[in-house]
């Protein structure tokens, strides 16, 4: 081989790379997610914790590892991070909404649907976004975004109907996975003003921040000090703070800057399949032929709208 058949080889192998490792990346993230609710079932199976301490555990890790990111940064950069005075009701309503509220309504999403439905639910999270985008910053819905919620919508239908034909889950559960997805899709819509006016880490840190110190609250109420040792602890803070929290949004966030915003959202919709697999072989759930039939439907309404994403400008 000549050496300028040696260099052109050598070229093609890093160009294939660079464009494979976002991609794994984006991928790695989603498997991360997708093992959320297995590992809160597996824990709350092995330890005496309750949903409230366990998710407030999570929390609190995340919190101190994106803290550390936050401050590696700063030092490295030399530069102090801070929030504009303009954006502090944005970081209140991302702490208590989109990080509280959703960490708790959805495990017990999983704990009264199962983690297969409730990750269904959750994935409704996308068209609920594109429908709060529409209402509240006048952005254009496509055709074809209309027909991702119609058909996002008709499995949510579909899912809480085969709970009462043969299935397990009950209407609670169904409510706490649409109230999850709701309070998940909050995310996107309060944090676009705060991310255009500070560095997004640091509104992510900080509103971490909030929504820990009000689980907090909420898991003195309702559970007082206990706690489940240390080593339960560390295991919760370490599967659920940093395998599921921390490492895929460092993963998404890295691949996300190098492929885009549109591929990388529609590379990140295996999550909700690999749950869903993980549930049927790690916890044994099953689904009924028509939650099957709106998982299916909820499914294809996420990957519509993450085509429609790939059609715009990277």
């Amino acid at each position: 081989m000549s050496d300028r058949q040696s260099t052109s080889a050598s070229d093609k192998r890093r160009h294939l790379r660079r464009r494979a490792l976002p991609l794994l990346a984006v991928l790695g993230a989603a498997f991360c997610w997708s093992t959320l609710g297995i590992s809160y079932e597996l824990i709350l199976n092995d330890m005496a914790v309750h949903p409230v301490t366990l998710v407030t555990i999570r929390a609190t890790a995340a919190t101190l590892f994106i803290g550390l990111a936050i401050a590696a940064g700063g030092l490295q950069s030399r530069q102090t991070p801070f929030l504009p005075r303009s954006i502090l009701s944005h970081v209140l309503a991302l702490g208590l909404i989109s990080i509280a509220l959703f960490y708790v309504t959805l495990i017990y999403a999983f704990g009264e649907g199962g983690v297969a439905v409730g990750t269904v639910l959750l994935y409704l999270a996308p068209s609920l976004v594109a429908l709060g985008s529409w209402m509240t910053f006048r952005t254009r819905i496509s055709r074809r975004q209309i027909g991702a919620l119609s058909v996002a919508f008709a499995g949510v239908a579909a899912v809480a109907l085969g709970a009462g034909v043969g299935g397990t889950v009950s209407p609670l559960g169904i409510a706490l996975g649409v109230l999850s997805a709701m309070s998940y899709a909050s995310f996107s819509l309060i944090v676009r003003p705060a991310i255009a006016r500070a560095a997004p880490l640091v509104v992510i840190g900080s509103s971490l921040m909030v929504g820990t110190t009000a689980l907090w609250i909420v898991k003195l109420f309702v559970d007082g000090t206990t706690l489940p040792g240390w080593e339960g602890v560390v295991t919760i803070a370490l599967a659920s703070g940093l395998g599921a929290t921390v490492a895929p949004l460092l993963l998404y966030t890295w691949g996300l800057a190098r492929i885009g915003p549109s591929r990388a959202s529609l590379f990140a919709s295996a999550e909700p399949v690999v749950a869903v697999v993980l549930a049927y072989g790690v916890l044994g759930e099953r689904l009924t032929l028509l939650q099957a039939l709106g998982a299916v439907a909820v499914l294809a309404g996420l990957l519509l709208s993450s085509l429609e994403r790939v059609e715009e400008p990277v």
